[in-house]
């Protein structure tokens, strides 16, 4: 997908883009460049209820959630958690997605996550 805005369909759960697992494939672009070699580019996606998403397209539809729900709030602190407790993620971005995934599968309402309490107390 190019830079067009990302239409996310109105009937869209949380559970309908839970993540299941990671996915990626490497994406002929070309058969030739100018040096005779084929081109190739990896996508990185998702596995979802729903189906196999480009990364970007399941962001999209995970922020959208958030907005709909009106649960900015929740996944601020569900992100200030990520950035406490999960010191291995490198970046921003690291952090974002993962704390995207943890809310698509509202871990915060589950007792057997180990920050439960933690996150449920403040």
């Amino acid at each position: 997908m190019g830079n067009e805005e990302i239409k996310v369909p109105p009937n869209i759960t949380f559970q309908d883009i839970r993540v299941r697992y990671h996915t990626g494939r490497s994406v002929l672009l070309s058969e030739r460049d100018r040096y005779g070699n084929k081109v190739y580019q990896y996508r990185c996606g998702v596995m979802t209820d729903i189906g196999d998403l480009e990364k970007k397209v399941w962001t999209a539809y995970a922020e959208e959630l958030v907005r709909r729900y009106g649960e900015e709030t929740l996944f601020a602190r569900l992100l200030y958690w990520v950035k406490e407790k999960i010191p291995w993620l490198k970046n921003d971005q690291e952090r974002r997605e993962y704390a995207l995934e943890l809310h698509m599968s509202r871990i915060f309402d589950c007792p057997e996550w180990e920050g439960y309490s933690e996150f449920n107390r403040k």
